[in-house]
């Protein structure tokens, strides 16, 4: 994957803002299951802050990687450094997501 550094303050920021909010629902759902063991259902106020953490998130990154510049002749976007990971990570968290789900259904 090619890197261009160049990325505006204001998308960089954003994507912080919206880390935050994951991050935050991370914070507040591990808080829930610690005080609450016998809540043990998916459809929580802090689920629901975590993942739609998570989608903002990931709405957000994919919109970078889609409207980044392509090198002629190449289908591979040139990503903005530090954005690299970010599909992987947003891959593995909606996969843990699912598995979330399951577990919290069965």
């Amino acid at each position: 994957v090619n890197r261009d550094p160049r990325i505006r303050w204001s998308r960089d920021l954003l994507t912080a803002v919206f880390s935050a909010w994951l991050i935050t629902g991370v914070f507040l759902d591990a808080w829930a299951h610690a005080t609450r063991p016998s809540l043990e259902t998916f459809f929580t106020p802090w689920h629901a802050v975590l993942y739609s953490g998570f989608l903002a998130t990931a709405g957000w990154v994919t919109g970078i990687v889609w409207r980044a510049p392509r090198r002629i002749g190449s289908r591979t976007p040139v990503l903005p450094a530090g954005y690299g990971l970010a599909g992987w990570g947003v891959a593995v968290f909606g996969a843990a997501g699912v598995g979330d789900l399951l577990w919290h259904l069965a």
